[in-house]
């Protein structure tokens, strides 16, 4: 099963022009409830689990496999910032309900029996509830929900890759488009980790 099509949205920023997934990786067989176990290949979908726990080099690979490459951090940071280049992807002003972070209020979606959510959760308190951790160019989840692996090597000895974009458990400082991450290794893999794939030109 190859999952649906991917949903990718185009990027033009920073002297940048490329497409990014519209939604965290997943795998292709992922559910609402399910990350799935396929790995064969990236998808972008809304509404299933993010593909997390997976290394860099796994990473890489699944990208490749859709015809895909992970993106490099600056081409992640213009995605989740915008053309304003905001704090945040929905402005500047943190809003603790806007996306899956540390504070954010399990009561503002849907049952989950996990504090990782289905990729484009629809987020916001009081309902009804809105689809407010999206980026201006329209990428879900650039802020919370998975960590996100990026292509950018900032070391060579030991191997550390850029991670990008915090988790559940990560606080206001952590979740803005800015905030940087350093991996272990690229063998490194988390529970609060995942990843999305980008391309230079139109899927």
């Amino acid at each position: 099963d190859e999952g649906a099509p991917d949903t990718m949205v185009h990027v033009t920023a920073g002297g940048l022009d490329f497409w990014i997934d519209a939604y965290e990786a997943s795998r292709p067989d992922a559910t609402p409830s399910s990350s799935g176990s396929a790995e064969h290949r990236a998808c972008s979908n809304p509404g299933v689990k993010p593909w997390r726990s997976v290394t860099w080099s796994q990473a890489a690979a699944a990208c490749a496999a859709a015809g895909k490459r992970l993106c490099t951090e600056a081409e992640w940071q213009a995605a989740c910032e915008g053309p304003s280049a905001t704090a945040y992807p929905y402005g500047d002003a943190y809003a603790p309900n806007a996306c899956n972070g540390d504070d954010y209020d399990p009561d503002c979606a849907p049952p989950d029996d996990d504090v990782c959510l289905p990729s484009g959760t629809a987020y916001g308190c009081p309902p009804p509830a809105s689809s407010a951790c999206v980026s201006a160019f329209g990428a879900f989840d650039l802020s919370g929900n998975v960590k996100e692996w990026t292509a950018t090597q900032v070391s060579a000895s030991p191997v550390a890759y850029r991670i990008r974009g915090g988790a559940y458990d990560s606080v206001a400082s952590g979740l803005t488009c800015q905030f940087d991450f350093v991996s272990g290794s690229d063998t490194f893999s988390f529970p609060n980790l995942g990843f999305r794939c980008c391309a230079d030109t139109a899927p």
